[in-house]
C-alpha cells in the first residue's frame, strides 16, 4: 500500500528549500533562508493524517484526512490500523470529515476494528461503495469492533446507505453487524432489536452477558451471533428465514435444545424419535435434526436444507424428496456421502442441475404395489417413486391397511413395497 506520491513530495522525491543569499543593492543587507527538508520517512506516503489529541486517551493517535493522490486508490480501499506520522507508527483512531468524499471508484471498504470515529460526510458520494468489513490486527474479518460514532451523512449516497451507530450497535443497511460494550451488554441484559433491523451479523453478541433477546422483525441470524453469551431466552422470531443452532454455540439456550424448535419458517432443531422421520410441513427450511432414523422424507414445502442439517442423524440410509422439479437448495454437508437421495421419477435431471455436489447420490427407486380385493390378490405392478397411481380397471380409488384412501391418477410417494386394497365405496366405472 505504501507508495511514493507526488502531492507531498512534488515531482522530486521530497521537497527541499536550499540556503541562498539575496543581495539588496540599496542597503547591502544580506538575507539568509535556512535549509529545511521534509523527510519522507517521517510520514505515510499514501494517507494524509493529522494528530488526534484532546486528552481523551487517544494521544499519539491519528485521524485519516484523505490520500495524497486519489488516483492511487482503486476499487478496494484498505485503511490500516497504524500510519507512520511524525516518525512514529500511530494508531488510526478516526476518519476525518469528507476524507474520501466523492471517491466513486471505491467498491469495497476495509476498516481496522480498532477505529472509533467516522466523521461527517467521510464517504459521501462514494456511489459505488457496496460493502464494508472490519478486520483485526491479523487481517481477519471481525464484528468485534470499537467504533463509537458515525457522524452525519458519513455514508450518504453510497450503496450501503443507511448506516448508523446507535443503541442497537453498528447498523449497515438493515444489518446489525456489531454491538459495542459501551452500550451496556452486561448484567441481566435484555435486548429488543429495533424494527428496521432484519439481519443480525456474525458474532454480534458473542461473549456478552445478554440473557434475553426480542428478535422483532429479524429475518436472518448469522452463525455465532450469540456464541459464548449468557443467552437463555428468545422472544419473537416469527419472520426468521435463516438461523442455525450454530448461532447459539456454548450458550444456555443452545445447550437446552432437546425438542422441536421452529422460528418463523425455519425448523431450527428437532430430535428424531422414530425410525422414519417426516420433516415438518409448516416450515420452508431445515437447520438441524438430531437422533436416529433409517429414512427421512423431505416434503415439497421445504425450499432450503442448511449445512449439516442431517449429517449427524445416526443410521440414516435413504432420504426421499417429494419435489417434482427439484426446486430445493441443499447446502454442502447437509448429508453424508453414503446416503441415497431418492427423487421422483423424471425429476433426476432437475435435482442434479440444482445441486451438483450431490450428483452421485441422487437416485430413482422402483416400488412394487400389490392390489387386493378383500383378501383376494388381484395383481402386482411396478411403479417408479413419484409416479401417478394406476388402479386396476373398473375402480377409481384404493386404500392402504391404515384406511388412507388414494385416487386413480394421484402422484403417490410410497417409499417401499406396499399392499393396497380396492375401496368398497369406490365408484365402478362403466
Amino acid at each position: 500500500m505504501k507508495k511514493i506520491i507526488g502531492a507531498l513530495f512534488a515531482s522530486l522525491s521530497f521537497l527541499t528549500f536550499v540556503s541562498c543569499k539575496e543581495k539588496n543593492d540599496n542597503d547591502n543587507i544580506t538575507t539568509t533562508l535556512e535549509t529545511t527538508t521534509l523527510d519522507p520517512t517521517e510520514f505515510d506516503t499514501t494517507f494524509m493524517a493529522s494528530s488526534y489529541g484532546g486528552g481523551f486517551g487517544y494521544n499519539y493517535s491519528v485521524s485519516v484526512d484523505g490520500v495524497y493522490n486519489k488516483n492511487d486508490i482503486d476499487e478496494e480501499l484498505i485503511i490500516p490500523n497504524e500510519i507512520l506520522h511524525e516518525g512514529k507508527m500511530r494508531n488510526v483512531i478516526a476518519i476525518n470529515s469528507e476524507a474520501f468524499k466523492g471517491f466513486t471508484q471505491i467498491k469495497k471498504l476495509t476498516l481496522p476494528a480498532s477505529i472509533k470515529f467516522i466523521g461527517p460526510n467521510a464517504f459521501e458520494n462514494c456511489t459505488n461503495l457496496e460493502s464494508i468489513k472490519f478486520v483485526d490486527e491479523d487481517g481477519n474479518t471481525t464484528s468485534q469492533i470499537q467504533l463509537k460514532s458515525i457522524e452525519t451523512d458519513a455514508f450518504k449516497k453510497t450503496k450501503v446507505e443507511p448506516i448508523k451507530y446507535d443503541s442497537d450497535g453498528l447498523v449497515i443497511g438493515n444489518k446489525l453487524v456489531a454491538l459495542h460494550a459501551d452500550y451496556g451488554v452486561s448484567g441481566d441484559y435484555i435486548c429488543e432489536v429495533s424494527d428496521d433491523i432484519e439481519i443480525i451479523g456474525e458474532a454480534v453478541f458473542k461473549d456478552s452477558e445478554l440473557t434475553k433477546i426480542d428478535l422483532n422483525n429479524v429475518k436472518i441470524v448469522a452463525d455465532d451471533a450469540f456464541a459464548n453469551s449468557d443467552l437463555e431466552e428468545i422472544i419473537g422470531g416469527e419472520n426468521i428465514e435463516y438461523i442455525t443452532p450454530n448461532a447459539f454455540n456454548n450458550t444456555p439456550f443452545g445447550e437446552s435444545l432437546d425438542s422441536k424448535l421452529v422460528l418463523g419458517k425455519v425448523l431450527v432443531y428437532d430430535k428424531i424419535d422414530t425410525d422414519n422421520y417426516i420433516v415438518d410441513e409448516n416450515v420452508e427450511s431445515v437447520a438441524a435434526v438430531d437422533g436416529s432414523a433409517t429414512s427421512i422424507v423431505i416434503p415439497s414445502n421445504i425450499k432450503n436444507i442448511f449445512n449439516d442439517a442431517f449429517k449427524y442423524v445416526d443410521n440414516l440410509e435413504e432420504v426421499y424428496f417429494e419435489h417434482l422439479y427439484g426446486n430445493v437448495n441443499i447446502s454442502n454437508g447437509a448429508f453424508d456421502s453414503d446416503i441415497d437421495l431418492i427423487v421422483p421419477y423424471g425429476a433426476l435431471n432437475y435435482y442434479v442441475s440444482n445441486n451438483r455436489s450431490y450428483e452421485s447420490q441422487f437416485k430413482t427407486k422402483e416400488i412394487n404395489i400389490s392390489f387386493y380385493k378383500d383378501d383376494t390378490f388381484i395383481k402386482t405392478e411396478k411403479f417408479n417413486y413419484g409416479e401417478s397411481l394406476r388402479i386396476p380397471n373398473d375402480y377409481i380409488s384404493v386404500k392402504d391397511s391404515n384406511g388412507n384412501v388414494y385416487n386413480r391418477g394421484s402422484v403417490i410417494y410410497f417409499h417401499n413395497d406396499i399392499n393396497l386394497y380396492l375401496y368398497e365405496g369406490s365408484i365402478i366405472l362403466k
